[in-house]
């Protein structure tokens, strides 16, 4: 299936606001964003390290991505 992912941080100033990514049907969050840092390797480190969140919430990497569902990689956030 393929998805859109909206992008924030470094990563939008890198590669856009969304990208798109094919995966197989029942993708977890996890493969998700192995395959977007598989599909952008200069930017694989910042997909590794983020988190995957699906109509406003955060997935788990071990929950399946649902078709249709409004996606973004959400960077690790530094307070200070």
């Amino acid at each position: 299936m393929q998805l859109e992912v909206r992008l924030f941080a470094r990563l939008k100033e890198q590669l856009g606001p969304r990208v798109r990514v094919e995966v197989p049907e029942g993708a977890t969050a996890q493969q998700v964003l192995e395959q977007l840092a598989a599909d952008n390797p200069a930017q694989g480190a910042g997909f590794l390290r983020a988190r995957l969140a699906a109509d406003d919430e955060f997935l788990a990497g071990s929950v399946p991505v649902l078709a249709g569902s409004e996606l973004a990689v959400i960077p690790p956030v530094a307070g200070g």
